[in-house]
């Protein structure tokens, strides 16, 4: 007879308990296209814009290098550019890859401050994902906002070519790409990424 009271209050408990649960509240979870992100938002277009001006200003340095070293022997210009050109691409390297940086610190304040704002549990990268529900896609969301404020880029690198063809040891100085602390440099051509 206890036992069958015991039985019917858990009964009873699971009863009340699954009443005040509400099982609808399924935790939110957010899609966002990465790359389309990275590709069509203002924030990746001014960073497309920041990077074709320190092209330019690198490629500046590069002539101005290939100017200095046109007098010079054969073999004192050849390396010099070369070591120019290895320089050159570094510096780009690191420029791009801050740039990109920008933008996705840029996204990931605006996604961070979404999932605050809905109270959802998770914000997933759409690249790796096979299929999402339909209203799972916030990523026009999250460029709207984007949109909304502008990304601030480092400065543009300047560039200071030193040397003649008695002196292949001075290197320009070509600013980081945080803006703040310069490096030395000889610059060359960059190809350029279509």
């Amino acid at each position: 007879m206890k036992r069958q009271i015991r039985f019917a209050a858990l009964g009873l408990l699971c009863i009340f308990l699954t009443g005040c649960l509400n099982f609808d509240d399924s935790p939110k979870v957010g899609v966002v296209d990465v790359d389309r992100i990275l590709r069509e938002s203002r924030a990746a277009q001014a960073a497309v814009r920041h990077i074709d001006a320190v092209r330019q200003r690198l490629d500046a340095g590069w002539n101005e290098l290939q100017k200095m070293y046109a007098a010079s022997l054969p073999a004192e210009r050849e390396q010099a550019l070369a070591q120019g050109l290895n320089t050159l691409r570094r510096q780009m390297a690191l420029e791009e890859a801050a740039a990109r940086q920008v933008v996705v610190n840029h996204m990931q304040t605006e996604v961070a401050r979404w999932r605050e704002s809905t109270k959802a549990q998770m914000v997933l990268p759409r690249n790796g994902m096979l299929d999402a529900a339909p209203g799972t896609d916030i990523t026009g969301t999250i460029m709207d906002a984007m949109n909304q404020h502008d990304p601030v880029f480092s400065s543009l690198p300047t560039v200071h070519v030193e040397g003649s063809s008695n002196d292949t040891d001075k290197t320009p100085d070509v600013a980081a790409p945080s803006g703040k602390q310069p490096r030395s440099a000889v610059t060359g051509p960059v190809p350029a990424k279509r």
